[in-house]
C-alpha cells in the first residue's frame, strides 16, 4: 500500500493535464500514486495521461501514475456528473492511507505533501497525531498571466478553522482516507461548500483540522476574475 493518493480531477481540460501531474510528481515526498480522473472519458484525456505513465524518466521515480475514467464503458462521456462525483470515483480507487485532492488547474509547491505529512506524522499543537484528520496550507490565487489575485492565510487555531466562512481550497486537502470514507466521501448533493461540509463531520467524529502556516498551494484563474471577501467576481 502506498502512504499517500494524490487524485487529480479534470474534464475538458486537457492543456491543463501536464502541468497537474507534474505538481504531484515533483514532490519531494516520495511514498504515492497519482490517480487522474477524467470526468469527460476523453480519448485525448487518456492519451496524455498514457504519455506520462509510460514516461521512462517518471517511471524512475516510483510515482505510479493511474487513468480512472468515471465511466469506463464510455468513451468522451458529455454527460458530467459534477467535480464532486470525480472526486468520489477518484477517491475510492485511492490505494492510499492518506488522499491528496488536486484540480486540474492548481498546482502545489514541491514541499506540499512532506511538509503536511510532517503534522499527521508527529502530532501538532498539543494535539496527538491519532486525532488529527485533515491538514491544509496557505493558498494564494494566480492568473494566467503570474499576477497574484489573493492570499489566504488560515488561523491555525482549530476552533476559529471551523467558524471560517470558506477553510481552503480542495487542492490543499490531505486528508485520512478512512475518515474521508467515514464522513461520506464529498456530498454530491451540495452545490457548494463541500470542503467545509467534510471539515464539520470530521470535526463531529471528534478528529482535528491543521494548517501549515505558509503558501504552498496556488490556484490558477483566468484574468478577468478578481476576488472580494472570499468570493470570485467576474468582470462585466
Amino acid at each position: 500500500m502506498v502512504l499517500v493518493s494524490v487524485v487529480i480531477t479534470t474534464f475538458n481540460r486537457p492543456e491543463r493535464i501536464p502541468k497537474a501531474i507534474m505538481t504531484a510528481v515533483k514532490q519531494t515526498f516520495k511514498d504515492m500514486e497519482i490517480i487522474v480522473v477524467d470526468g469527460a472519458n476523453s480519448v485525448e484525456n487518456q492519451s496524455i495521461v498514457n504519455s506520462f505513465i509510460n514516461n521512462k524518466k517518471i517511471k524512475n521515480t516510483k510515482k505510479k501514475i493511474r487513468y480512472v475514467p468515471v465511466e469506463p464503458e464510455a468513451v468522451n462521456y458529455i454527460s458530467f456528473k459534477g467535480i464532486q462525483h470525480s472526486r468520489n470515483v477518484g477517491c475510492k480507487a485511492a490505494k492510499g492511507k492518506y488522499i491528496a485532492m488536486l484540480d486540474d488547474d492548481d498546482w502545489w509547491e514541491p514541499t506540499k505533501l512532506e511538509e503536511q505529512m510532517e503534522i499527521f506524522k508527529y502530532g501538532l499543537c498539543g494535539v496527538s497525531r491519532d486525532k488529527i484528520g485533515l491538514v491544509l496550507c496557505y493558498t494564494k490565487i494566480e492568473t494566467d498571466d503570474g499576477d497574484i489575485i489573493d492570499k489566504s492565510k488560515l488561523n491555525p487555531n482549530y476552533k476559529d478553522l471551523l467558524q471560517a466562512y470558506n477553510l481552503s481550497s480542495t487542492s490543499s486537502y490531505l486528508i485520512r482516507a478512512d475518515i474521508l470514507k467515514e464522513v461520506g466521501y464529498w456530498n454530491e448533493e451540495l452545490r457548494g461548500m463541500h470542503e467545509y461540509d467534510v471539515a464539520l463531520k470530521l470535526s463531529k467524529l471528534g478528529y482535528h483540522i491543521n494548517v501549515v502556516p505558509h503558501i504552498l498551494m496556488i490556484r490558477n484563474r483566468i484574468s478577468n476574475i478578481t476576488v472580494e471577501s472570499g468570493h470570485y467576481y467576474f468582470f462585466k
